[in-house]
């Protein structure tokens, strides 16, 4: 038979689980979303600077590399990358680090056109946010450490066969530990032209991360790679990072950060924590 203790805490019970059933005990995803339409336009250097972006600082340290907001239509901004510029998540609580798991994937989306050809984005999660060195040896060119999703508008990837439009998968940069396998990318009709929209879609889950990606501006024009990866970033850097290459633009939009793990909200905690309490005070009276 159930006692006045033991219906309260009964109902405590049912009122934890009601909660999270219901989703109303779970806090939202940890989620940044920024079109950049309400920054100013000029040059951009994150909440330093005119733009006072909320969520992204700049990096422009590599020689002939640039950001700015620029408009390209009306009540439409864009983050411009030249060269080798990198845009990283700030480091306020909330926006990073970006640390991902199985449980907790990190799902990094967005717009990036090409202004011209032979050219490579970056999209980099567990990244340091800091150019490690200068690809081939050239001030044009910087890599930072992280995780590697890239995009290629025509070209050539390092030292590999691949030309024409592609992606891949990799790490870089000599401080973190691990390594990424690259699997073989599968395309259809892939081929991206000058000033083309390309939709991009990173899920990094901790062992297993892929790039998908779509040509809008082209008839079904898709890519896909999954790659399995034991890296590790140094000095716990989480953050993502976007990047450019050579001396090139970039149109960076609607871009959109999750980490999906659910999060038991205050309340649901505090109601968890009753119930425990009022177990512990039943089991210790039973014995």
């Amino acid at each position: 038979m159930f006692n006045s203790k033991s219906l309260l805490m009964a109902c405590a019970a049912s009122g934890v689980f009601a909660a999270i059933g219901m989703g109303g005990g779970m806090a939202a995803a940890n989620t940044i979303t920024d079109n950049f339409n309400s920054d100013g336009t000029g040059t951009f250097a994150g909440s330093s600077s005119p733009t006072n972006d909320p969520y992204f600082s700049g990096n422009t340290t590599v020689s002939s590399s640039g950001l700015s907001i620029v408009n390209v239509s009306a009540g439409n901004n864009v983050l411009q990358i030249t060269g080798a510029g990198i845009v990283n998540t700030d480091t306020a609580p909330g926006n990073a680090p970006w640390e991902p798991s199985a449980n907790a994937p990190v799902t990094v989306t967005g717009d990036v056109s090409f202004a011209t050809l032979n050219s490579q984005f970056h999209i980099d999660t567990r990244s340091t946010g800091q150019p490690e060195n200068l690809f081939f040896n050239s001030p044009d060119y910087g890599n930072i450490n992280g995780l590697r999703f890239g995009i290629q508008a025509n070209g050539a990837h390092g030292s590999t066969s691949q030309s024409g439009s592609f992606i891949f998968i990799d790490n870089y940069g000599g401080t973190g530990t691990g390594t990424t396998t690259d699997a073989t990318a599968t395309y259809t009709n892939f081929n991206i032209a000058a000033g083309d929209n390309v939709q991009f879609t990173v899920v990094d889950s901790g062992p297993t991360v892929s790039l998908s990606v779509t040509d809008s501006s082209q008839t079904n024009d898709t890519a896909s790679i999954t790659a399995t990866t034991t890296y590790t970033p140094p000095n716990n850097a989480y953050l993502v990072s976007f990047e450019g290459t050579g001396t090139f633009k970039y149109n960076l939009d609607n871009v959109t950060i999750t980490n999906s793990a659910a999060i038991p909200e205050p309340a649901t905690l505090g109601l968890m924590a009753v119930v425990g309490a009022g177990l512990l005070v039943g089991k210790r009276k039973r014995a």
